[in-house]
C-alpha cells in the first residue's frame, strides 16, 4: 500500500486505521506486528542453532525461541549442544594430554576424550597427577 497524506486536526488526532510510528511489519494481518530475531530449536533442548528475523505477534511460533548466547552445535540431539576443547585420553583414566581439539558435546566429553589435558603419562592409567616440587622459603 502506498503511503498517503492524511490530513488531521490541530489536536493531532490519528484517524482510525492509521498509526504514527510506522512500526507494524504486516498491515494485512492484525495478529502480527513486530519484527524480532528468533532462533530455531528443533530438538527442544533450549539452545538455538540459527537466527531469523520474522514478523510476529504475541506468540512465538514453533520451532522458534528467543535466541540463546550458546549456539547449538547439534540441533538433532538434546544431549549435545556445545563446542568444547577436549584432549585425547589414550589410557582411559579420564584425563587427557596433548593438543586439544574442538568437539560438539553435552555435559561429558565423548568416549576417548577428556576436558582436562594435564595427564603427565597418557599411556599409564595409574599416573594422573602432575608432581609439583615443593620449595621451602627461609
Amino acid at each position: 500500500m502506498e503511503s498517503e497524506d492524511v490530513c488531521t486536526s490541530k489536536a493531532y488526532v490519528i484517524p482510525p486505521g492509521y498509526s504514527d510510528d510506522g512500526s507494524d511489519c504486516d498491515d494485512s494481518n492484525r495478529t502480527i506486528w513486530a519484527w524480532t530475531s528468533l532462533g530455531t530449536d528443533l530438538d527442544k533442548d533450549g539452545y538455538t542453532r540459527t537466527t531469523v528475523d520474522m514478523c510476529i505477534g504475541l506468540d512465538i511460533p514453533s520451532p522458534y525461541i528467543t535466541p540463546t548466547k550458546i549456539v547449538d552445535c547439534n540441533d538433532q540431539d538434546q544431549k549435545i549442544w556445545r563446542w568444547m576443547p577436549v584432549y585425547q585420553d589414550q589410557d582411559g583414566d579420564g584425563i587427557g594430554s596433548g593438543q586439544f581439539s574442538q568437539q560438539c558435546m553435552g555435559l561429558k566429553a565423548p568416549a576417548g576424550f577428556s576436558l582436562g589435558g594435564y595427564d603427565p603419562n597418557d599411556k599409564d592409567l595409574n599416573v594422573t597427577e602432575v608432581e609439583i616440587p615443593t620449595f621451602i622459603l627461609r
